[in-house]
């Protein structure tokens, strides 16, 4: 039983000599112990005895007195600091919440417009491409043959591909990518001339924008979002409010716990630690806000001063909607040409495109180049395979990995 005390007054001074530097007074503790059964005088147990629940208990002001530490700090210099910069906080959050409003709201005009001017060339949401959606998905289609042929083409031409069967291939590849298609032979004007207009309305949409069309008001908005809008953040940082009043917060409960105690008292002294350690945080993260005050109030005078000259939502709204119109008009104008070219070259000249023609033979393209491919497949795979078995031989392990 002595061995047994010795080891529960050795948890409860390990318990009480912690880090922090807490004055408390050691009060008389009860020990209890279950299963114990005496054998002979020589102290044998037939059960190792155990702690219950409840064994260790401190009764008087151990936690009192750190709670008390705790609070001392928190009346002396949390809760002023909380009264004395709880304004200056406030009016930081305000600025931020009006800047916040103004680039959002400029991001989200400036969004809307990149996607509008993105449809200008889709059929689906351009009504004027519409009636030659039918020559644009084939004149697309036909380039995208082109462009894999060449990029796989390229590829094969390289050493580690060259082979007859690849020779081979190719050279019957060329001349399926070059055959004269009469179908495609008609719809290749209409192609130039579509890709002339996508680059004008490309041009057109690039020379668009805020910048160009309202360069005051795009300054202004640059002006506040560089050197206001992150200012503001990192001076809100520098005042520790939202954590002294958490901190406020916690040791009030810890209160509340201390009073009608629901956990166990290592769970509440831990607590006290960890609130006494976000305290030291926050005392020194008042003296470096109290170093920067002056600076975070000129900040606030300086934005008042120009608070009135910084654009609003609404006049940000006007400008894109200007800018909106601007760009669409452009884009129908150069639209139009195409009308004008269709009924000119195609419409009044009787040219008529068999699609189904045109489909099959843009097919074969497609499949040519999917021919290539598997080549090229074949061949990588074959080379790791061989690169491997190489590998394996060299480090002594024969013909398989399994071995």
């Amino acid at each position: 039983m002595l061995v047994n005390l010795c080891v529960c007054l050795h948890l409860f001074f390990v318990l009480l000599f912690r880090k922090r530097s807490i004055e408390m007074k050691i009060l008389p503790l009860t020990i209890q112990f279950e299963n114990y059964k005496s054998v002979n005088r020589k102290r044998e147990y037939q059960a190792v005895p155990h702690l219950k629940k409840d064994t260790v208990n401190f009764k008087g002001n151990f936690l009192q007195d750190a709670y008390s530490n705790l609070n001392t700090v928190i009346d002396k210099q949390i809760l002023p600091f909380i009264n004395e910069s709880k304004l200056l906080y406030k009016t930081l959050v305000e600025i931020q919440n009006g800047i916040n409003k103004i680039i959002s709201n400029f991001s989200s005009e400036e969004i809307n417009l990149m996607v509008r001017k993105s449809n200008y060339l889709q059929p689906e949401y351009n009504k004027s491409l519409k009636p030659y959606e039918a020559f644009i998905i084939r004149a697309e289609k036909y380039k995208q043959n082109l462009n894999n042929y060449n990029r796989i083409k390229t590829i094969l031409s390289g050493e580690n591909y060259d082979n007859d069967d690849i020779k081979a291939t190719i050279q019957k590849a060329d001349v399926t990518m070059a055959e004269v298609n009469p179908e495609l032979i008609k719809i290749k004007p209409f192609t130039a001339k579509y890709d002339e207009i996508v680059k004008n309305i490309e041009d057109a949409n690039e020379k668009n924008i805020l910048a160009n069309d309202d360069k005051e008001l795009y300054q202004k908005l640059i002006d506040l979002k560089e050197n206001y809008a992150a200012k503001v953040l990192f001076y809100e940082f520098k005042i520790p409010l939202p954590e002294a009043l958490k901190l406020v917060q916690l040791t009030k409960n810890v209160k509340k716990e201390l009073e009608k105690p629901t956990k166990s008292l290592m769970h509440t002294l831990k607590t006290l630690e960890h609130l006494q350690q976000s305290a030291d945080g926050i005392v020194q993260q008042i003296n470096t806000y109290k170093q920067s005050k002056d600076e975070i109030g000129n900040f606030i005078s300086d934005y008042k001063n120009k608070e009135n000259k910084f654009p609003t939502p609404a006049e940000v709204q006007k400008a894109y909607k200007a800018l909106t119109q601007k760009c669409d008009d452009s884009a129908q104008f150069h639209t139009a040409k195409l009308d004008e070219y269709f009924e000119k070259k195609y419409n009044q000249q009787n040219v008529n495109i068999d699609f189904i023609v045109l489909d099959e033979f843009l097919s074969t393209q497609q499949k040519t180049v999917e021919t290539l491919s598997a080549k090229k497949k074949e061949i990588d795979q074959k080379y790791i395979a061989e690169n491997n078995q190489n590998v394996l031989k060299e480090l002594g392990y024969g013909d398989s990995l399994s071995n």
